[in-house]
């Protein structure tokens, strides 16, 4: 409703009066949505993620370039991402939601095979704690 008001040529104090507000707040307001804007437009794959698995990706990779890379995300695949504070099995399925999109994998082949190897992974850790408690 902001941006709307401040594009038909509104002043900030005005619009304020209008919503109860100071002018200062409403130009912080506008000013935030702005830049929101922009960078949608600059990283439209970063800002389809929900904020949770943004930083579960930011915790994994440890850097916020990784949103432009989405190809080495696909590649590091379900079974490593799911070890991932903040990265269940909800987050992945949007995750591999949005990488079929933009044709990196076929979603629920990523998922499958991720289980697959996370089983593996699991049983092989349980076998390997067996044979060193023998």
């Amino acid at each position: 409703m902001i941006m709307e008001m401040r594009e038909e040529g509104l002043a900030y104090s005005k619009i304020g009066r209008l919503l109860g507000i100071c002018g200062w707040r409403v130009s912080q307001i506008y000013n935030h949505e702005k830049r929101s804007r922009e960078e949608r437009l600059i990283n439209p794959f970063k800002h389809s993620l929900s904020i949770r698995l943004r930083n579960g990706l930011i915790n994994y990779y440890g850097d916020h370039s990784i949103f432009d890379h989405p190809k080495l995300i696909a590649e590091t695949g379900y079974a490593r991402l799911c070890y991932t504070k903040n990265l269940g099995h909800l987050s992945l399925v949007e995750l591999a939601e949005k990488l079929e999109e933009l044709g990196y994998i076929n979603a629920a082949t990523w998922i499958a095979e991720g289980k697959t190897m996370k089983r593996q992974v699991y049983y092989e850790n349980l076998r390997s704690r067996h044979l060193k408690g023998s």
